[in-house]
């Protein structure tokens, strides 16, 4: 799950590969409603993201930083109010855009607890959809 959600504050690409990041959504802030209120939002969802485990992807599961090793520290998981913070932070940004953009969800599944991870990325990847279609996800130029 850390290394799942950590991904969201990717890069949009990784050695030449497009990838699903919520850095993806900035360019759309022009296009929305309320121009602060969504880049706002959004940035609130990438900040509670990294502060909730990409660090800890980085330094111990993708990585394995020796200083984090010789310090004979214990490896622990982001603190649950940080987690639950990041998450709320997604869902905000994901039903500010939908306001928005005047975008009908038009999936949110019931969710068992544990899948819910699985299904915020299958939310936030039809959100997408929704917004913009698939073959316009690779951008040419800056605007």
């Amino acid at each position: 799950m850390t290394i799942r959600l950590a991904r969201l504050v990717d890069r949009e690409s990784i050695f030449g590969n497009d990838t699903f990041t919520l850095n993806r959504f900035d360019s759309f802030k022009e296009g929305a409603a309320d121009p602060g209120l969504y880049a706002e939002k959004l940035e609130a969802a990438k900040v509670g993201i990294a502060s909730a485990f990409r660090d800890i992807r980085n330094q111990r599961l993708a990585h394995l930083q020796l200083d984090n090793l010789r310090d004979d520290s214990k490896y622990s998981y982001a603190e649950m109010t940080l987690v639950t913070n990041a998450l709320e932070q997604c869902e905000a940004f994901v039903v500010e855009a939908e306001t928005q953009f005047g975008i009908t969800r038009k999936h949110f599944p019931s969710h068992e607890e544990s899948k819910e991870v699985d299904l915020l990325f299958d939310v936030l990847d039809k959100g997408y959809d929704q917004i913009v279609p698939r073959k316009w996800w690779k951008r040419t130029s800056p605007e």
